[in-house]
């Protein structure tokens, strides 16, 4: 059975590399897929396809411009937490506009949802803490590769995301939480253009190099 969290974040994955992905989903899936995500997709400049003959959502952006689009989650069929990090992903890649510079980021459901967010500031992104629930994220921040690491599933798919669009290489360690809700993560990218593979840590000492990561 399809995951829509699995096909929310490759398609956000997608739009925020200015790519084109397409995803098989069997017809009676395709709206359950796409009912939470469609609306705020739109909103942000991206193109959805449907091709019903081939069993197919095709995944663009409509002018290659992201648009900033706030969010709040709620139960299904709001906008779902485990897509949240995703989308503050996203976000950092949108383009200003004259009335709107930032995305207002608002989760109603999850404790602890916004852990991941030091390691996308990290990496160069300007995220502005409101409360507890709430942050806004600074259109067009210039992401640059470093080492962070993963604080939970969803957080961890926000930095390889991130790290997609950043310049030089990341490196993301506990990789391990994420391949808990990922089959194939790495496969998968790669299979769509891009560099990502799995590192062994070293040991310290004699024989292991300068030590783990």
């Amino acid at each position: 059975m399809p995951d829509r969290i699995e096909f929310g974040t490759y398609a956000i994955a997608a739009a925020m590399t200015n790519g084109k992905v397409e995803f098989e989903v069997p017809e009676d899936m395709k709206e359950d897929m796409l009912k939470a995500i469609c609306q705020p997709l739109d909103a942000a400049g991206v193109k959805i396809d449907r091709y019903s003959q081939y069993g197919l959502i095709v995944i663009s952006l409509k002018n290659g411009t992201i648009t900033p689009v706030d969010i709040k989650t709620g139960p299904y069929p709001g906008f779902p937490t485990d897509l949240l990090p995703q989308w503050v992903a996203f976000m950092t890649q949108a383009q200003a506009t004259m009335t709107k510079e930032y995305a207002i980021i608002h989760d109603k459901i999850y404790d602890g949802r916004f852990n991941y967010v030091d390691g996308l500031k990290k990496m160069g992104a300007v995220i502005e803490k409101v409360n507890e629930r709430e942050y806004g994220v600074k259109a067009g921040s210039k992401l640059n590769g470093t080492r962070v690491e993963a604080t939970d599933l969803r957080g961890g798919a926000a930095l390889v995301l991130a790290g997609l669009v950043a310049q030089g290489s990341t490196v993301v360690r506990k990789f391990e939480f994420i391949q808990r809700g990922y089959e194939d993560m790495v496969g998968k990218l790669n299979k769509c253009g891009a560099n990502l593979k799995i590192l062994k840590e070293t040991r310290p000492g004699f024989h292991g190099g300068p030590g783990h990561f």
